[in-house]
């Protein structure tokens, strides 16, 4: 064997495109009709619809999914696999995973023409504070990439967290002070 792994499939720059000037200009609150007008925008087939999630199937890659989040009639998330979920038991699994997430952040920082928010910054995660007060992220998922976008409550409390310096992977509980 060579040493290389094969890459994952992932969305191309086109696709990239087309899902992000469907996402970075949603305005907040957004209701349950946004998942009706991404999926007639970008062509995508609503699976489940439950009382607070939609799954849908995007075709980005061929198995690839959308999950948009609710509570009540209020769109609060919205996650779209931007490659194939890998098997996280192989171990190629994370160079394959890093891999699709550095070929597809290029892609979304040029579909955005906006540059990160450095404070939000940090390994396998990179986000963008949308105009409309969303924020817009790319993840890098155990095996996985996704691209996430948060209604303008979610994104302010991140905003507010970064501003304190609490480390977006603390759970929070009582056991918080014993740290």
């Amino acid at each position: 064997m060579s040493g290389q792994v094969d890459p994952l499939r992932r969305a191309d720059a086109e696709q990239v495109r087309a899902v992000v000037a469907a996402l970075a200009p949603v305005t907040w609150p957004a209701d349950r009709g946004l998942v009706t007008r991404l999926a007639a925008d970008l062509g995508w087939t609503v699976e489940r619809e439950g009382l607070s999630n939609v799954d849908l199937r995007t075709g980005l890659t061929p198995a690839a999914r959308a999950a948009v989040s609710a509570r009540g009639d209020t769109v609060t998330r919205v996650q779209v696999d931007l490659a194939e979920r890998a098997d996280r038991r192989e171990p190629t699994t994370a160079a394959r995973v890093a891999e699709a997430y550095a070929a597809l952040l290029p892609e979304v920082t040029a579909a955005l023409g906006l540059e990160p928010t450095p404070a939000a910054r940090r390994e396998g995660h990179e986000a963008w504070d949308l105009p409309t007060g969303g924020r817009l992220s790319l993840e890098a998922l155990s095996s996985t990439v996704v691209l996430v976008l948060l209604q303008q409550e979610w994104a302010d409390v991140e905003r507010s967290e970064e501003a304190l310096g609490i480390s977006p992977d603390r759970v929070p509980g009582p056991l918080d002070d014993l740290a």
